[in-house]
């Protein structure tokens, strides 16, 4: 398998837009802890192991990273449930022709949550994953199954530099990070340490969300361990290596990470009316009962 079975990810924001987001709609840890390259970190060394995801041929990176930072969330709090849907994360934030942007998937995982893959499947009866016309269906989204999601939501997004360092303590601080990430159709993705782009071919350059949960050093060079949502396939059964010249490529294009704190749910009359009005104006604009607006 290559990228070119790969079905896109993320869509490129206007500069500014991602600098007003970056700079004004997100928190900050504080400075980056320093952290113990040799010791390294392992998020499933606390929670045990995690089923690597498969999104077939759909757009939803998003969702399925979105839906392990919030499976991770849920084991380190010791909550025995079955895993988070990443359909119901993708499937409300999703733009036509495929992917979103990194500011509509903080506001779904920050505000609205998801629900669990046992109620919105992201899987077929066989364990095939979804068509991207089935992935995005909104049919699902009811009063109810809205106010469930929430159960899950309740998280600040937090900034963080995209270098391997800062990268690395955002992992330890809050478990798990999520990135944007540029790659190409050279063949390289599939490997376990994949290069970075090459600029000889710019146009084949698309973009990825992929959900962090460790690092440690890998023949003496400081790695990163990433999760796959293309199945098992690739990589090391779905685990990848990122190195430094990746992060000095220039083609990690946002990392970012969040904060549990669920004074982000509405829950105030004043503030659940305002919520009530947007579910119905979505319903208008949609067809569906809705309440993800996303930042964009």
């Amino acid at each position: 398998m290559t990228e070119k079975d790969f079905k896109g990810g993320a869509i490129k924001l206007h500069p500014l837009h991602r600098w007003w987001h970056k700079k004004f709609r997100r928190g900050r840890i504080g400075a980056a802890l320093e952290v113990d390259w040799n010791k390294g970190y392992d998020v499933r060394n606390i929670i045990g192991d995690i089923k690597i995801k498969n999104q077939g041929s759909n757009y939803s990176c998003s969702g399925q990273a979105g839906s392990y930072f919030l499976e991770i969330q849920r084991r380190l709090q010791n909550i025995k449930e079955t895993p988070c849907s990443a359909k119901s994360i993708y499937a409300p934030i999703a733009y036509s022709g495929g992917g979103t942007t990194v500011s509509s998937l903080m506001s779904q995982i920050c505000a609205h949550g998801a629900n669990l893959e046992a109620s919105v499947p992201s899987y077929d009866a066989y364990g095939n994953p979804l068509p991207e016309y089935l992935m995005t269906e909104k049919s699902w989204m009811t009063p109810d199954t809205i106010e469930d999601a929430e159960n899950r939501a309740g998280y600040i997004p937090i900034d963080c530099k995209e270098t391997i360092d800062d990268v690395a303590s955002t992992i330890q601080q809050c478990g798990a990070c999520l990135w944007e990430i540029e790659g190409q159709n050279n063949g390289t993705w599939t490997s376990v340490m994949p290069q970075p782009p090459s600029k000889n071919n710019p146009n084949e350059i698309w973009r990825h969300f992929q959900c962090l949960i460790g690092f440690q050093l890998l023949n003496g060079e400081k790695t990163i361990i990433s999760l796959q949502s293309e199945g098992e396939g690739w990589g090391n059964k779905g685990i990848q290596m990122f190195q430094s010249n990746y992060f000095d490529s220039g083609h990690i294009v946002d990392a970012f990470s969040f904060l549990y704190d669920p004074k982000v749910i509405p829950n105030s009359d004043n503030q659940s009316v305002w919520a009530w009005l947007w579910r119905w104006f979505m319903f208008w604009r949609n067809g569906v009962v809705s309440r993800v607006g996303g930042l964009n």
